[in-house]
């Protein structure tokens, strides 16, 4: 059984296999998740921003997660590095009003172009989001 007081789980480069244990959806507290070079597969969690209220960094990198990139990450008001690089993900999360505080998003062989992706969203988002150093 997983502590309900755990804020950080790494689960990185560790060759898992299949999906997510349920039994982390529990953990309301998560501030940090980092599931990278791993071989899980399935859907982001649909309400990912709400079961995570206090989550910082979201990295599921070169995985094999497929689906949509859930509309619920914009409620992640405390969100600073997006990781969603290397899975079959599509879909928009740039324009979401409530990622002020993000300063990292990597999206890389994810396939956000299928979900209406347009150039200038992105300029606005970094324009207002991130400062361009």
């Amino acid at each position: 059984m997983l502590n309900n007081k755990l804020k950080v789980l790494v689960l990185a480069i560790n060759e898992l296999l299949n999906t997510i244990l349920p039994s982390v959806f529990n953990l309301s507290l998560l501030t940090t998740i980092k599931v990278a070079m791993d071989q899980i597969s399935g859907n982001l969690l649909e309400d990912i921003g709400f079961t995570f209220p206090n989550l910082q960094l979201l990295t599921v990198s070169l995985n094999q997660f497929f689906g949509t990139i859930p509309l619920s990450i914009s409620i992640a008001i405390n969100l600073i590095i997006l990781q969603l690089e290397g899975n079959e993900l599509s879909g928009k999360v740039l324009s979401s009003v409530n990622l002020h505080n993000v300063r990292m998003v990597t999206l890389f062989t994810t396939n956000i172009w299928s979900g209406g992706f347009d150039a200038n969203e992105l300029n606005t988002f970094t324009d207002s989001q991130m400062p361009l150093t």
